[in-house]
């Protein structure tokens, strides 16, 4: 049952912290990282984007690598991600790479592709 689900899903960024798929029918999308894994809408994992690129952009970010002092919020209200800032930035940057794919899908079906 499981590669079954798992065949129903495009990968869109992976690394070995952690991958980002969409599933092919409803659009949802998977966010796994370290030991936590979210299951989004497509407008809510845009919103995780944005609120994580906004922390990453603070200048007072603490730079000890094991400091675990960045609290990421969800979409689920009584749940949050602690990050270190290395964490955060590996985080973002597969955020990004899915972002850019499915911005790339998008741009294709435009053009019927």
């Amino acid at each position: 049952a499981i590669i079954s689900i798992m065949s129903e899903m495009k990968t869109l960024s992976y690394c070995k912290d952690g991958y980002v798929v969409r599933c092919k029918h409803c659009g949802y999308v998977r966010v796994a990282f370290g030991t936590s894994l979210f299951h989004v809408s497509p407008n809510d994992f845009v919103w995780m984007l944005d609120v994580l690129r906004m922390i990453c952009d603070k200048e007072e970010i603490c730079t000890a690598e094991e400091c675990k002092n960045i609290l990421v919020p969800t979409p689920y209200p009584e749940v949050q991600i602690v990050l270190s800032p290395k964490e955060a930035f590996r985080l973002l940057a597969i955020l990004e790479e899915a972002d850019s794919e499915m911005k790339a899908e998008q741009f294709l079906q435009l053009f019927g592709q």
